[in-house]
């Protein structure tokens, strides 16, 4: 819209896209290296040994450096997720006048429940609500 005179519509997440999408692809390797990849710790369930997964989550995100890059990350995919549903939803056609307000507060919200539901269990961790 701004090649007609009117102020530009882009928003800090349509402008940051190519920055956080290099940002979640290295964590996402990172976070592979780490729960994936990473120490293999044993625990018995049900009288086979299993993976302890819940072990290796309370050690990393007990890590103040590693729950604030984690929880800065979460924050950026919301941003990321934000202007690329807002994008996806636009590409089919969904950006009337009359829906504009609802895509971009749909987008929104979403984003932020995914924000929300990533970075709950890696805080409850990090202070002590969860052990």
């Amino acid at each position: 819209d701004a090649s007609r005179g009117e102020p530009s519509s882009q928003s800090f997440s349509s402008r940051t896209m190519i920055v956080t999408g290099m940002v979640l692809g290295t964590f996402l390797v990172i976070h592979l290296m780490n729960f994936k990849f990473g120490p293999y710790y044993v625990t018995e369930l049900g009288g086979q040994e299993v993976r302890d997964l819940a072990r290796l989550v309370v050690e990393k995100f007990h890590r103040p450096t590693y729950t604030l890059s984690y929880s800065t990350v979460v924050v950026l995919l919301g941003f990321h997720l934000r202007h690329g549903i807002w994008s996806a939803l636009q590409s089919l056609g969904a950006m009337a006048k009359a829906f504009k307000p609802l895509v971009y507060t749909l987008s929104l919200v979403f984003a932020i429940a995914i924000v929300a539901g990533f970075i709950i269990l890696p805080l409850a961790i990090y202070f002590d609500v969860v052990t």
